[in-house]
């Protein structure tokens, strides 16, 4: 049986990772499970933030977890921007614009919101929605931001994409054709 360590030096290595860090589940529950997770993305986190950095967020559940793991340090003044669109999400806990709020008064620092939707069923709609000014400047900090908080994703029944309806049991983006 493969432990930690050398899963985490196999991911650095396949996928040319600064660094890896693999918690072992211990047959909790999903909840449990994201806890030990945020803790541990904040705890490698925390040495990373220097004052004025810009700092990258997507959304979801583990990403919620990060979020709610990281203390706060008013005096730490930093830019946090939204690196995926939003999901139309009643959910605060795990939609980007709430993640990105939630984050940003921990520092008491400004968030830049993405106002634009995580998915949108036509290309000329992507790119009207991109050409927007408002957007564009978003887009633009994103794309030099100093370090990323992102998930992967989950394909588990009570994942965030679960939640909102973009997987289905069949597999697959319901209501969606074309190639984006």
């Amino acid at each position: 049986m493969i432990n930690n360590q050398e899963l985490e030096s196999s991911l650095e290595n396949t996928f040319r990772l600064h660094k890896a860090i693999v918690i072992t589940d211990r047959g909790e529950s999903q909840a449990q499970l994201l806890t030990r997770l945020g803790s541990a993305s904040a705890k490698y986190l925390k040495p990373l933030f220097v004052p004025n950095m810009t700092i990258g967020l997507s959304w979801g559940t583990a990403v919620s977890a990060v979020v709610d793991a990281i203390e706060p340090d008013p005096g730490l003044a930093m830019k946090f921007v939204q690196l995926v669109g939003a999901l139309g999400s009643q959910n605060k806990v795990y939609d980007g614009h709430g993640l990105l709020q939630r984050l940003a008064q921990k520092f008491n620092s400004q968030a830049y919101f993405l106002n634009a939707p995580f998915l949108v069923k036509e290309p000329q709609i992507a790119l009207a929605l991109e050409n927007t000014p408002s957007i564009q400047t978003v887009i633009d900090l994103a794309r030099r931001c100093d370090l990323a908080i992102v998930g992967i994703g989950s394909l588990e029944m009570d994942s965030s994409s679960f939640y909102q309806g973009w997987l289905c049991l069949r597999g697959g983006f319901p209501g969606l054709t074309g190639t984006a």
